[in-house]
């Protein structure tokens, strides 16, 4: 099993994605560090998008399916997401960070 983990600030902003989410969404995110990313990610994987937002809103989501369009077929995907927060950032945008982990 490979794991996708996407991790955006509270801005959406792109902060890690690891090989395997780059695989498994078909999206190029190395080097796009800093960059908003959620939309393109809706784009293929509207749940895992959903659950990201939802997480920078303080909300997580534990073992929700949702789905990524490929090559226009879909496949299946389990998502987790994880929430931290900054004591030392509270109030400031992009304190909370949200990360989801997901696999086929």
């Amino acid at each position: 099993i490979r794991s996708g983990i996407v991790t955006v600030d509270g801005a959406g902003r792109l902060l890690h994605a690891n090989p395997a989410a780059e695989q498994l969404l078909g999206l190029a995110l190395a080097g796009r560090e800093g960059q908003p990313v959620l939309a393109e990610v809706r784009r293929v994987a509207p749940e895992l998008a959903e659950a990201l937002l939802a997480a920078t809103r303080g909300v997580r989501t534990t073992r929700a399916e949702g789905t990524i369009a490929r090559g226009g077929q879909d496949a299946t995907i389990g998502v987790t997401t994880t929430i931290a927060e900054s004591a030392a950032d509270a109030g400031t945008a992009g304190a909370r960070t949200a990360t989801a982990i997901f696999s086929d």
